[in-house]
């Protein structure tokens, strides 16, 4: 097969063709899953569904105990329909603010991707699911790579600038009631700017909580955790600073899988605050918590849980 890049669909399935046809996965075929995985997510990526379900139920009969393929037509049994019943979008992924206005509703749901520029799946995806909510959407990504702590490219050069350009946004969509949404990294940003804004509610898909270096000591984050606060001193790094002394804080929701262990450590920090319900995916040690509540069919109790408005 050709690299990733240069491969075309109908190559990808004449290969698995043949691995399936030839039986048992041998450890070729194994090394070579690997191979066939990147291409199939750079098919999702690309926004070329009925190509990616296709490869990936052949990658599933090539190798039937292929996490990659079970989680993907797991995917797929579970993905909305386009039926019209969506806000149209079609994701530009050289855009890092994308907003998606819906009449007749007082909701906006600003969406944080995480460092892929996705929310655990790409964009498209996504809406297939959250272009059913009641709500108007503000998908945002951060190409500086920085948490969204040094403000949005498009929007402005600070994150002062930032907060700004968007209050003006959901002012002008007619918003009256902000929610926010994160993914792995864009989880931190989701609670950031949550409490920067005044959201009512954050739902927050395994990521991080608190980026300061003590917290992050002697893990793989430690690096990134000393240069954010090197960069950003006047930074609180620790969103747990942020919630507990409100008055009235948001709800916040976090899911995560119940033996990664970094995820948990993570959200038990800010579970300890009477605000925050924890989700935690038992028998699950992945980090990407989006595909496995997916899979596991209960993801649109997350967006139900993310649009029920926090009492008085």
């Amino acid at each position: 097969m050709k690299t990733i890049d240069s491969c075309t669909p109908e190559e990808l399935f004449a290969e698995l063709n043949v691995a399936r046809a030839a039986g048992p996965p041998t450890d070729t075929e194994r090394k070579r899953a690997g191979t066939w995985a990147k291409a199939i997510d750079t098919l999702f990526a690309a926004g070329r569904f009925e190509e990616t379900e296709h490869a990936s139920r052949l990658l599933l009969q090539v190798d039937p105990d292929l996490a990659f393929a079970r989680s993907m037509c797991g995917i797929f049994d579970h993905l909305p329909p386009a039926d019209g019943s969506q806000t149209p979008f079609a994701d530009d992924q050289t855009r890092d603010v994308q907003v998606v206005a819906r009449r007749d509703t007082d909701v906006v749901a600003l969406l944080f991707c995480g460092r892929s520029h996705r929310l655990g799946l790409p964009l498209d995806a996504m809406h297939r699911w959250l272009g059913r909510l009641p709500a108007s959407l503000i998908y945002l990504r951060d190409f500086r790579k920085k948490y969204f702590l040094g403000g949005i490219n498009s929007l402005g050069p600070t994150l002062d600038a930032t907060l700004t350009e968007l209050r003006r946004t959901i002012d002008q969509l007619g918003a009256r009631r902000i929610v926010c949404y994160g993914n792995s990294s864009g989880v931190f940003p989701s609670l950031y700017y949550g409490h920067a804004l005044g959201a009512d509610t954050i739902a927050c898909l395994a990521g991080k909580t608190n980026r300061t270096p003590a917290f992050n000591a002697f893990t793989r984050d430690e690096a990134r955790a000393v240069e954010l606060a090197k960069r950003f001193p006047e930074a609180t790094l620790d969103t747990k600073l942020l919630f507990e002394t409100m008055p009235k804080p948001p709800r916040i929701l976090m899911v995560y899988g119940e033996h990664n262990w970094s995820d948990r450590r993570q959200a038990e920090h800010l579970g300890t605050l009477p605000s925050v319900t924890l989700w935690p995916l038992p028998d699950c040690a992945e980090h990407g918590a989006i595909k496995e509540i997916i899979n596991r069919g209960e993801y649109p109790r997350v967006l139900e849980w993310l649009l029920h408005p926090s009492e008085d």
